[in-house]
């Protein structure tokens, strides 16, 4: 039943520009049973589904389902849902205090003036010691401005703020691994590909590009993807006011379509990326005429290209497909050390014969460029 679930979509999926996101957030998002992806308006009754007693965030359908309901919500699963619930409800919180739905973002407060590689940060909790030893008080003192009921919001504020850094951490680690002179670079481009809500709405993140790397003095961001509307602040300097007096500067830009279409604009053209980045663009399960045209053009830049995948198996899928592409490999499918840290749900991906598969923003990451 799940594989023939997964199959019904991606081929709806296919037929959009990188897959249409409506489809995808209705796969990603709906109740459903956990054991055969039922929703409550595909069983018998709209009540029938049953919900774990702990959490109340998972459900089986059915008797049936309820004997396999335990391997595919374990107690670790459950525990990890409860952690979820909580992010969410802080982030309701925030965004009718706020009256905004942008993502709480905490950045680091002051620029650094000695570069230290990202590579030599061993995890999160040095990264907080060695980069950003304010990290404790400024999630703290966010939590303090948002008017919430929740019962410990700094937890709630600390994982979000880690995991808004993902997209910055994933991008500088890749810089690293593939520019030679990154620490005295003093202009930097980077284009991201099939750009959506998380990208747009965590590009402010990208503050810690002009933070992290002391010598940079430009930074030109250009997101593309069928999402990416422009925007007000299009060409405007968005660094923060201790880099503006500097002459130091971060702008952003914006192409609503695919990528292939935005390489041949002159805007492209002009600004030829140092980086390419795919955050978590679920290619291999979508596989549109509009991804490979987009992974040609790519390939046929010879940039240096990132990508991410929210699990292990997707990740592996991708490798595969750029290999029959023959894409080169410039860094082979691993762990991603700047993962985000919420588990990600609902996702039609997160099981499989053995079980569940743990979920995560950026969990896996490699990098190809050009051919092999």
């Amino acid at each position: 039943m799940q594989q023939l679930q997964v199959q019904m979509f991606s081929q709806q999926t296919a037929e959009q520009p990188y897959g249409d996101p409506w489809i995808s957030s209705y796969l990603y998002d709906a109740e459903k049973c956990e054991v055969c992806f039922r929703t409550r308006f595909q069983t018998d009754s709209p009540a029938r589904l049953s919900p774990c007693s702990h959490c109340r965030l998972a459900w089986w359908c059915s008797p049936e389902c309820g004997k396999d309901f335990s391997k595919f919500h374990s107690k670790k699963h459950c525990e990890e849902l409860q952690i979820i619930a909580s992010v969410d409800r802080l982030e309701v919180d925030y965004a009718i205090d706020r009256k905004s739905f942008r993502h709480l973002m905490v950045r680091t407060d002051e620029p650094r003036t000695i570069y230290m590689p990202l590579s030599s940060i061993k995890g999160w909790s040095d990264y907080c010691e060695k980069v950003f030893p304010e990290f404790d008080y400024a999630t703290s003192f966010t939590a303090q401005t948002i008017k919430t009921y929740h019962p410990d919001p700094t937890s709630a504020v600390r994982l979000l703020t880690m995991e808004a850094s993902c997209f910055p951490l994933s991008v500088i680690a890749a810089m690293e691994d593939v520019i030679t002179n990154i620490s005295t670079r003093n202009r930097l481009c980077i284009h991201v590909v099939g750009a959506a809500s998380r990208e747009l709405q965590g590009k402010g993140m990208l503050e810690e590009l002009l933070h992290f790397l002391p010598k940079l003095r430009v930074a030109r961001i250009f997101f593309a993807g069928p999402e990416a509307e422009d925007h007000q602040d299009t060409g405007k300097n968005l660094a923060c006011e201790r880099c503006i007096p500097k002459g130091r500067s971060r702008t952003c830009s914006y192409y609503e379509g695919t990528y292939h279409d935005f390489a041949r604009t002159k805007e492209a053209l002009d600004n030829r990326p140092d980086l390419i980045v795919g955050l978590n663009t679920g290619m291999s399960e979508i596989q549109s005429d509009s991804w490979m045209k987009t992974l040609r053009v790519i390939q046929d830049m010879d940039i240096p290209a990132l990508f991410t995948a929210y699990t292990k198996k997707e990740g592996e899928s991708e490798i595969a497909l750029m290999t029959r592409m023959g894409f080169g490999i410039r860094k082979g499918l691993e762990l991603n050390k700047w993962k985000g840290v919420v588990l990600k749900t609902n996702n039609y991906w997160n099981t499989d014969k053995d079980g569940p598969i743990a979920s995560y923003n950026s969990y896996y990451r490699y990098i190809v460029q050009g051919r092999a």
